[in-house]
């Protein structure tokens, strides 16, 4: 029989405090400028607009079909809402704000497989413990498609968990048009339900259905398969443009990005960066946050025992997420958005590992241990003002660096300027002129010409005359020499026309600079 989905006042409740934590943050952020926090939310927004006014899929308003996007679906979304605004942040806003909403819900369906519906009060406390997790509100500022990634997986294994099998494969389909490492979703949520061989094809169908058609929109995008983003992210972090197929470095890589995982959760989400800016101690920082680690760790070990349906197969998306990324492209990434449903599955964790510290009854001192968990619970919840400060100063960074210099550009330069760029985002929703893709980011062509030493040679194919290059605070001239592009500039082809720039202090609090800390753009003029 198939279960009843249903929404009552505890849901009302809980959408309730997200709204007003939400609306609390967008109060908050007044005081910065209006932007997102990810120079590739500026690439989401460039295609969807375009797409929207000029019906091209394309970063340049005068081009046909030319590029390509990592998230099929999030630029169709948003080119949807440009049929009402023009304002493309706050669109991207109010949708990230609707899938937080929907997060929550999702999240209540969630720990009610942990505690019985009698335990109301566990599960409420619950939610709103993974719900004020700062990094789920940091992706609802950056432009990105992460939340959407996050809340139709949760739907997908939701819908399979209540038996709802033609929900279920409708997500199932969607999410491989979120971002392409959906199929894998598709596969678990599929073999969950294998033993009703009619279900298991309808998801498996559905998700694979949902990936050829992401592939063969690339294919005509850009003339590859997956996203061209990949070829330029993998150079970036130094491995080779195909798939690591080594199973010791596939093993290696996996480690290396949980090791990554435990390291940004212990700084950002239990409390370190915020801990020692406050009492300028490193070590009591990292030992308190060390100790909400040590809860979280209590947690996974429940978390394995007490494993239901949608906890399961949360659990196995985010192993092999992780897994898909050490083949694809072993990186960090920028605060957790490759892997957004690892936040949610650590807070879950860490909610699970609090429960049970909670109610220790063995030893006289449990009170001091209850002192001791609320403290801990504190520390977590600080991570809200650690990623607000994130926030902030990325739209600073941005706004003063990457977008007064497309607006410099558009201001400067005659209309027919082609520029080249390595961050084209910004560029080109400010800059109004023909952006020519250097990283490799929409242009697998430029991905190539990175490997082979090219990318002079691909910059003057398209005719660029102008270049906006970024220097990065810990390396300057890196992407200068790797590119070829110093080359250029001792020859005398390239004039220097402006600088922008902005000061890194250290210690700097996390996010005041990119990760590459690209604090300085440099306009020249390609002569």
């Amino acid at each position: 029989m198939n279960k009843r989905i249903s929404f009552d006042k505890i849901d009302l409740i809980l959408l309730c405090y997200v709204a007003l934590l939400f609306g609390f943050w967008c109060f908050l952020l007044r005081g910065y400028p209006l932007g997102v926090t990810l120079d590739d939310g500026w690439i989401h927004l460039s295609f969807a607009r375009n797409l929207s006014y000029y019906h091209v899929w394309s970063i340049n308003p005068s081009e046909g079909v030319s590029g390509g996007s990592s998230s099929i679906l999030w630029v169709l979304l948003l080119a949807v809402g440009y049929l009402f605004t023009d304002n493309g942040v706050l669109l991207s806003y109010f949708y990230n704000f609707l899938l937080l909403l929907g997060l929550v819900y999702l999240l209540r369906r969630l720990l009610e497989e942990v505690y019985p519906s009698y335990r109301v009060g566990k599960v409420i406390l619950g939610c709103f413990l993974i719900i004020s997790a700062g990094n789920l509100f940091w992706f609802a500022f950056s432009g990105m498609e992460t939340l959407l990634l996050i809340v139709f997986g949760l739907s997908c294994i939701y819908f399979a968990s209540h038996r709802k099998i033609f929900l279920s494969s409708v997500f199932s389909f969607l999410i491989s048009l979120v971002r392409p490492e959906g199929i894998i979703l598709a596969l678990i949520v599929g073999f969950s339900v294998r033993r009703r061989s009619k279900d298991f094809w309808w998801i498996f169908a559905s998700g694979v259905s949902g990936f050829c058609l992401m592939c063969f929109c690339n294919y005509c995008f850009t003339g590859t398969m997956l996203p061209s983003t990949l070829i330029g992210r993998r150079w970036i972090i130094g491995v080779p443009m195909s798939a690591e197929l080594n199973p010791l470095r596939v093993v290696s890589n996996f480690f290396y990005i949980v090791g990554v995982w435990c390291y940004r959760l212990l700084e950002f989400t239990f409390g370190q960066a915020l801990l020692y800016r406050v009492f300028g101690s490193v070590w009591l920082s990292w030992v308190i946050s060390g100790m909400c680690g040590i809860v979280c760790a209590v947690g996974f070990v429940r978390y394995l025992i007490m494993m239901k349906f949608m906890m399961r197969d949360l659990f196995v998306w985010s192993i092999l997420s992780i897994f898909a990324y050490s083949v694809m492209m072993p990186t960090r990434g920028h605060g957790g958005r490759y892997q957004g449903m690892i936040v949610v599955f650590a807070m879950l964790c860490f909610v699970l590992g609090v429960e049970y510290v909670w109610r220790i009854k063995k030893v006289d001192w449990r009170n001091f241990v209850r002192v001791v968990i609320v403290f801990l619970v504190l520390a977590s919840l600080s991570s809200n003002y650690v990623w607000f400060r994130i926030t902030g100063m990325s739209m600073v960074h941005l706004d003063r660096v990457h977008i007064s210099a497309a607006r410099w550009i558009s201001e400067n330069t005659p209309a027919d300027a082609k520029v080249a760029g390595f961050d084209i985002g910004a560029l080109s929703y400010f800059g109004g002129r023909e952006v020519i893709d250097l990283g490799g980011l929409i242009d697998p062509e430029a991905g190539r010409a990175m490997y082979e030493g090219k990318s002079v040679e691909y910059m003057e194919s398209k005719g660029a005359n102008y270049l906006e290059m970024i220097f990065p605070y810990t390396e300057p001239d890196v992407y200068m020499k790797e590119l070829g592009l110093n080359r250029l500039a001792r020859g005398g082809r390239l004039r220097l026309l402006k600088e922008f720039h902005i000061d890194i202090l250290e210690p700097y609090w996390p996010g005041e600079a990119e990760r590459l800390l690209t604090n300085t753009i440099k306009v020249y003029k390609v002569q």
